[in-house]
C-alpha cells in the first residue's frame, strides 16, 4: 500500500462500526491502509478490475467483493454503465478515480452513489484540484519529462483535460491517460473541500 488512506479520512469521519463502501478500491486499498482498524465484516470494496477483486478476497475473505462491470478503457473495455449495489452505506469513500474520467462521469457517478446512502451517511472522494501544488508540480514534472518543456496550465472556471499530458477539452474515453484536474468553485457547488493530508483534495459530498 503506497498511502495511509485511512488516517487523513478517519480524522473528518469516524469509521468505526460504520459500513464502508470503497468504490474503486482495487484489491482492498482503504482496509489495507487501515492496519485493522477497519472491520472486514463493515468494508464492501467494488472495482471494475476482476484480478484485484480476487487478490481482494482472498486476503480478506470475510468482507464483501463487488465487481462492477463498468466501462474502464484500461481494465474493463468491454464493459457497460451500470451500478448495482446490494445495499445502503454510511460511508462511501473514492480514491482518485475520478481524476481519471471525465467530469460528466464523476457528476452521474456521484448522483448514484447517493441513492447507495444510509441517511445520515456521506461520500467522500478525492479530486485533483488546480491549487494543489503537491499534484500539479508532480503533473508539470511530467510534462518536462515526457516532451522536454512545461506548457502554461490554464485555470478554467471549472476543470480541464490532460490527454496524454496536453489539454484538450474533448476527452476520447478510450484514453488511458486521462488526468481531470477541477477548479475549487466547480466542487464547492457539489459538496465541501475538506483540508487533510491526502495527495489529492478531499471532497465532501452529503
Amino acid at each position: 500500500m503506497k498511502y495511509d488512506l485511512y488516517t487523513p479520512l478517519s480524522t473528518v469521519v469516524n469509521l468505526d462500526n460504520v459500513d464502508i463502501l470503497d468504490f474503486g478500491g482495487s484489491f482492498g486499498n482503504l482496509i489495507r491502509s487501515s492496519n485493522g482498524r477497519i472491520l472486514p465484516e463493515n468494508y464492501t470494496c467494488a472495482d471494475v478490475d476482476h484480478d484485484a477483486i480476487c487478490v481482494g478476497r482472498k486476503d480478506y475473505p470475510t468482507a464483501a467483493w463487488i465487481h462492477l462491470d463498468l466501462y474502464n478503457p484500461m481494465y474493463n473495455p468491454t464493459g457497460n454503465n451500470t451500478i448495482d449495489l446490494p445495499k445502503k452505506y454510511d460511508v462511501i469513500f473514492s480514491y482518485s478515480v475520478f481524476t481519471h474520467t471525465t467530469f460528466e462521469y464523476f457528476l452521474e457517478t456521484i448522483n448514484t452513489l447517493k441513492k447507495y446512502l444510509t441517511p445520515t451517511g456521506k461520500i467522500y472522494t478525492t479530486m485533483a484540484t488546480s491549487s494543489n501544488d503537491i499534484f500539479i508540480n508532480w503533473i508539470i514534472n511530467k510534462r518536462v519529462l515526457d516532451y522536454g518543456k512545461c506548457d502554461e496550465f490554464i485555470n478554467t472556471d471549472s476543470y480541464f483535460y490532460l490527454v496524454n499530458n496536453k489539454i484538450k477539452h474533448t476527452v476520447p474515453l478510450e484514453c488511458n491517460h486521462l488526468v481531470t484536474v477541477y477548479n475549487e468553485n466547480f466542487l464547492s457547488k457539489i459538496g465541501n473541500l475538506l483540508d487533510t493530508t491526502f495527495k489529492q483534495t478531499l471532497l465532501e459530498i452529503k
